[in-house]
């Protein structure tokens, strides 16, 4: 069931996003803040009507605030993950995605989707499979141990079916199963608690600014135009695009995500850091002992996985005693900048975190970012003393000469 932290207190509610590391032109700048300030107030909507009608679904508030972000973000052919994601060799979207649940520390997966318009709707049902979830209508027959990451549509298949027949009998026969009545003000394209998720053709993920620019590259990349597509390549460094969010609800409970179309032109079947947990994102709450840390990712996939970087900068941002602007310049560093086994042209990456201090007495908040590409997209909101959400959105840029950015603040 849904998970409430065991203090009556409600924490004022945290949501950060992310549309990715790269290049942003400022026309591209203009319609990216709007977008990640619109999808924050529809999130906080939807926390809000949460918490008044007492609704408890299979998961926690953050899980659920989570799932509904990135679905949104995943909705607009503005970013690079499910509608308008970039296209492979063989000008398809395969899309990956992965979620995790900071009171649980489960997670789950998904890679090359490539017929379901929200990858990470079904990320979230596969983390609901996890025994750590508690929801023994999930439990697998003979021992079977849930999987943590599906690829392909095949596997979604059998996934979404097991999982719909579990809850429609589950809410039929429990009113603390009941499903949640989403406020279609709230909710009105993407309904996160339904789970019977429909199949579409490859072709309805497939934007015309994607297909326009497939159809570009792919001339150059047949005629073998070396010198000139190693150009374009450094001018169009925003197609490592990706976006994330991470959450901190009402409860205190803290999750994060990401989702992704992948790098642009990329081999069909090709796995990026989106689908691995600990890769492209991690969470855990905090307790009265330790800091709750989440942190997801955007940039080369291929660079993230080699050094997990989430969950290494996580581990990092728990142990900086207060430093953590330094902690993850160096980090940065050691696992990106300075680090010989990965190519000078893939040192591209970008992260938002969220670091969550609490006592018995009082909690405090921040948010950190740093990216090493030209500029990183972001924006973070939280409540202030008189109930109005207070929203910022940014794209951070990098100096010249800088290897790095890092910057952070208080919440």
């Amino acid at each position: 069931m849904a998970t409430q932290n065991s203090n009556n207190k409600l924490h004022k509610p945290i949501i950060i996003l992310h549309a990715g590391a790269g290049s942003h032109s400022p026309k591209s700048t203009k319609s990216l803040k709007h977008l990640l300030e619109n999808t924050t107030n529809r999130v906080y909507q939807y926390i809000n009507h949460r918490v008044k009608s007492q609704e408890m679904d299979f998961t926690s508030l953050a899980v659920d605030a989570v799932t509904l972000a990135i679905s949104l973000l995943e909705d607009t052919e503005l970013t690079n993950a499910g509608y308008g994601s970039n296209l492979t060799l063989n000008g398809r979207v395969e899309c990956d995605a992965t979620i995790c649940n900071g009171a649980t520390r489960s997670s789950g997966s998904v890679t090359n989707i490539s017929r379901y318009k929200n990858p990470i709707r079904i990320a979230r049902q596969i983390l609901l499979l996890q025994p750590n979830e508690n929801n023994s209508i999930f439990d697998l027959l003979f021992g079977r141990v849930p999987p943590i990451l599906i690829a392909g549509d095949e596997g979604v298949v059998e996934i979404v079916k097991f999982m719909t027949d579990r809850v429609v009998a589950a809410r039929s026969e429990s009113p603390m199963t009941k499903r949640v009545k989403v406020d279609p003000q709230v909710d009105e394209t993407v309904d996160i608690h339904n789970f019977n998720i429909s199949q579409i053709d490859n072709s309805e993920l497939i934007s015309p600014t994607a297909k326009r620019k497939y159809e570009s590259w792919k001339e150059l990349y047949s005629l073998h135009e070396s010198k000139q597509l190693r150009k374009l390549q450094r001018d169009t460094s925003e197609l490592y695009d990706t976006v994330g969010c991470i959450i901190l609800d009402p409860y205190g409970n803290i999750a994060s995500g990401v989702s992704s179309g992948g790098i642009f032109l990329k081999f069909p079947g090709r796995v990026g850091e989106a689908a691995l947990v600990n890769s492209g994102c991690y969470a855990r709450n905090a307790t009265l002992s330790t800091l709750g840390v989440a942190v997801s990712v955007s940039g080369v996939g291929e660079t993230i996985m080699k050094v997990g970087l989430a969950e290494k900068l996580a581990e990092e941002i728990a142990r900086s005693d207060g430093n953590v602007g330094g902690v993850i310049d160096r980090t940065m560093a050691e696992c990106i900048s300075d680090n010989d086994v990965i190519s000078k042209d893939q040192r591209l990456v970008g992260f938002v975190s969220l670091v969550h201090d609490r006592s018995e007495e009082s909690e405090v908040s921040e948010i950190w970012y740093s990216h090493t590409t030209p500029s990183f997209c972001l924006s973070w909101a939280k409540v202030d003393e008189a109930g109005e959400i207070k929203i910022k959105t940014k794209v951070s840029r990098k100096a010249e000469g800088k290897y790095n950015v890092v910057e952070g603040c208080l919440l």
